[in-house]
């Protein structure tokens, strides 16, 4: 095969592996949507909806067709390639790393076991092995190219986001090195020295200067957006050591790997790391809870800059135990939404097939747990 073939194979993989990965959150997010019908153009506006479970499937075999069609001795997208500037190496373990994902939930889920195993093992050789290969993309430090959070924490000119206190009580509470990175410490007494963080109380207005603020380096527009980080990856493998799951190395080595990997990924040094996991409640050995409550809190912890995934973890493995505010919203049904509802436009424009995947998957509500979700 000429290597013009070559190249072009490894630009549509790359674009594939986006899609996959663009797909498994529209399927976290909903549950079942649009999907062998999609895309389709004018050829069908009006596209079916597909089990979540099947979508998962088939994004798993599209993943592995990625991974065997990428040739690491040719080009991809070049210059042109913002994630990992053309390294069609760390490609392959992106791809593997988001398969681990998908087998991770499908395991979850109770259902198509075999496959779930297959993907997780698969994956699990060929993953993310240090911060080196996370997956993220680079903002500029001028609008409209800068990171979306300095757009709403700084460029709107809000000044109403503060971190929550359920977050901030958590972190303060095992002396969480992180803190000082994630939060600001903008609260002082009347002589000017710091006071203790206070996060914002969920459901209510919070007076912004009252309470303590999110961490500068967030706040910074060219701060790098992640989408698969290598602290996630090996919580997922310590979650697949725990699941039974034929793999590599203990669910509390992983465990530590995983704490180890986002304390560095956030500029903590590697004794104020070691010490942290030194204590009794946060060592895998003597933390409180099931191995579903350990995983799942450090996950969450590590995971602040990633709400969606951090939620995604959180309903996968029902920790933390988030309780929603009292005055929560009547559709969430008293509880912390486990989906989001269909948009509007997809009711008005395409309703039969709505009325039909709402129906299937036990009615589009905020509380209808996905297939994965128990």
């Amino acid at each position: 095969m000429l290597p013009k073939f070559v190249v072009r194979k490894n630009k549509l993989a790359m674009i594939d592996i986006l899609t996959v990965y663009s797909f498994q959150i529209l399927v976290d997010t909903f549950g079942d949507i649009p999907y062998s019908e999609a895309l389709k153009g004018s050829g069908n506006y009006l596209p079916k909806y597909d089990k979540a479970v099947e979508i998962y499937k088939d994004l798993i075999v599209r993943l592995n067709a990625d991974i065997a069609n990428i040739d690491v001795s040719q080009p991809g997208f070049g210059k042109a390639d913002v994630i990992y500037g053309d390294n069609l190496a760390k490609w392959i373990k992106f791809a593997n790393s988001i398969k681990l994902k998908l087998g991770i939930n499908l395991k979850a889920s109770g259902l198509e076991g075999a496959i779930a195993d297959n993907a997780i093992i698969s994956a699990s050789n060929g993953t993310f092995t240090s911060n080196g290969d996370n997956a993220k993309i680079s903002y500029q430090v001028s609008v409209p190219n800068t990171n979306p959070l300095y757009v709403d924490l700084v460029f709107s000119g809000r000044h109403d986001f503060v971190p929550a206190k359920p977050f901030v009580d958590a972190l303060v509470a095992k002396n969480d090195p992180r803190t000082k990175v994630y939060f600001a410490q903008n609260l002082k007494d009347a002589d000017g020295k710091p006071l203790p963080y206070k996060g914002g109380i969920v459901g209510i207005k919070n007076s912004f200067g009252k309470f303590t603020h999110i961490g500068d380096v967030l706040q910074l527009p060219d701060f790098k957006g992640t989408y698969l980080d290598y602290a996630e990856v090996e919580f997922l493998l310590a979650e697949a050591a725990e699941r039974g799951v034929a793999i590599s190395g203990s669910a509390a080595s992983h465990y530590t790997k995983a704490i180890k990997a986002s304390m560095q990924d956030w500029g903590v040094t590697a004794s104020d790391a070691d010490a942290y996991l030194s204590q009794p409640a946060v060592s895998y050995a003597t933390a409180t809870g099931t191995w579903q409550q350990k995983i799942g809190d450090q996950a969450w912890y590590a995971l602040f800059n990633r709400g969606f995934e951090g939620w995604t973890s959180a309903r996968r493995l029902n920790f933390p135990a988030l309780v929603p505010p009292s005055n929560a919203d009547a559709a969430a049904e008293g509880k912390v939404p486990s989906r989001m509802t269909y948009p509007i436009r997809e009711q008005t424009l395409n309703a039969s097939n709505y009325k039909a995947a709402a129906t299937a998957i036990g009615g589009d509500k905020l509380a209808t747990k996905l297939f994965w979700d128990k």
